[in-house]
């Protein structure tokens, strides 16, 4: 008894772990057992109401093939007479039936089960996409959206591949709140593949064709903690990481890989990793510190307001853009061409036009003048205070370019800091302190996505009630979610 026992329970924990890796195969093989045991058993039934022998002839197998005839063909039952012949019928019927429910509810299955595996799996891009010449976005976080928003104001004509740990459903929900903010776009020509899984697997990474891309952007992780090694932060691992097994593949000769980096010290790593491995050597690897430069701007336009018109100008998809061409000398492409505006070369020449058609427009004849353009000096004779209030990434940046700028532009800016739970103390400075005041309000980039703005908002209300006409005291804020831009309007924010 005990050996039934164990064998029963091996087999059952077999049959378990069996459902688990294709549980479509097993159940179709206990669908079909089940309907054997039908059949075998309605066979036994029918000998024993056919005691004549008038149908079977007293012969098992004969009834069973007769059971089967029922099973998949109605029309079978019609020799019988209802009369001399009622159990026998009221059995095939009974069989009839249950093969209806099971044998047919197995071809339904297998077919609904693999129709809605095919769509499942095309609509979430699962397995291999065939591709090439796309931009793949390799990791997610709040700037995503933005980029794939700017990318279909150009008119990008390729695709645009997102391989991260966020779903379908909750990227493109964020994509259309950008586009709600911004505006609709029309007629994109670029499509949106998202897939979700790890860039950190092979497997993912094989599936969206990464060495066909013609462009690959490495993303940040915002969400990542910032890790217990002083040298390098978790999301800045996670990208040298990606960018390792990038190193496995043989991409294209023309492919522009761009990293996000948390910390500056990271550019460098970046930079030492990309000449130490031999599918990365020639590759054009461009790591960014996102919030070096954001926090420099930021100082730009709290010194000069102007310049976030000029920013936004230049770093959106709307009139004149940045277009790359063959690498040219600078002076020999202002000396036949005219249309465009040189503007660096790095590997490739750079140029400021309104399309890329212009940047191949030559003059009539080649010009060349000895006239140089005099640069007037700005100079700020007004000293000013700058309140900062909020901590993140970008605020060491902030206060360093503020304090680089005062040399440049002989004025004098005193930076003082608070922390974003400091608003009573902020006010309470801004009241005593004289001459020109402007005040910074930074979003907290250490909390969740939901609660980036939430300190911004929270100061925005404390400084309106405290200065209700606060005439010439500007507000500048930083948002990190793009859909508060509408909401902040309503504060008369100077930036």
């Amino acid at each position: 008894m005990k050996k039934l026992k164990s064998l029963f329970l091996k087999i059952k924990s077999k049959t378990t772990l069996s459902t688990y890796q294709k549980p479509l195969l097993v159940t179709i093989i206990k669908l079909l057992i089940i309907n054997i045991i039908v059949l075998i058993v309605a066979a036994f039934i029918a000998l024993r109401l056919d005691d004549s022998g008038k149908y079977f002839d007293n012969n098992f197998f004969e009834a069973l093939v007769t059971a089967f005839k029922w099973m998949i063909s109605v029309n079978s039952i019609n020799q019988y007479d209802a009369k001399d012949d009622l159990k026998i019928m009221i059995l095939a019927v009974i069989v009839i039936a249950t093969g209806m429910v099971l044998f047919s509810g197995i071809i339904i299955a297998t077919v609904t089960t693999a129709v809605k595996a095919y769509i499942d799996k095309k609509s979430h891009a699962k397995g291999k996409i065939d591709v090439e010449k796309h931009f793949v976005i390799l990791n997610y976080n709040n700037k995503v959206p933005d980029i794939i928003y700017n990318l279909m104001c150009k008119n990008y004509e390729h695709n645009i591949l997102i391989l991260s740990n966020y779903s379908k459903d909750f990227i493109e929900t964020e994509l259309q709140s950008v586009i709600s903010t911004y505006g609709a776009l029309h007629k994109a020509k670029a499509k949106l593949i998202i897939k979700e899984g790890s860039p950190l697997l092979r497997g993912n990474l094989e599936d969206i064709s990464i060495d066909k891309a013609s462009s690959i952007c490495i993303m940040s992780n915002d969400n990542m903690s910032k890790g217990d090694d002083e040298n390098i932060t978790n999301s800045d691992l996670l990208s040298l990481k990606i960018l390792l097994a990038l190193g496995n593949y043989n991409l294209a000769s023309n492919v522009n890989i761009v990293v996000e980096t948390d910390a500056e010290e990271t550019v460098d790593k970046m930079e030492d990793l990309a000449l130490t491995i031999n599918n990365l050597k020639n590759k054009t690897i461009i790591p960014v510190s996102f919030n070096k430069k954001i926090g420099q701007i930021i100082a730009q336009t709290i010194i000069n307001p102007i310049m976030a018109t000029v920013y936004f100008d230049l770093l959106s998809y709307e009139g004149d853009e940045f277009h790359s061409i063959e690498p040219i000398d600078i002076d020999e492409y202002l000396k036949n061409y005219n249309e465009a505006i040189p503007i660096i070369k790095y590997n490739k020449l750079f140029v400021f036009t309104r399309c890329e058609k212009n940047a191949h427009i030559k003059r009539e004849k080649p010009y060349s003048t000895d006239r140089l353009l005099k640069t007037k000096e700005e100079i700020i004779n007004e000293d000013f205070t700058v309140f900062v209030i909020g901590n993140n990434k970008k605020q060491k940046f902030i206060v360093e370019n503020l304090n680089l700028s005062s040399s440049f532009y002989k004025a004098k800016f005193n930076v003082l800091e608070y922390d974003k739970n400091e608003t009573e103390k902020l006010i309470e400075d801004i009241k005593n302190t004289s001459g020109i005041k402007k005040v910074l309000i930074l979003s907290d980039d250490s909390v969740s996505d939901a609660s980036y703005d939430a300190n911004v908002f929270i100061t925005l209300i404390a400084l309106q009630a405290a200065f209700p006409d606060r005439g010439d005291l500007p507000f500048i804020t930083e948002l990190l979610d793009s859909r508060n831009l509408n909401s902040i309007k309503d504060f008369n924010i100077k930036n």
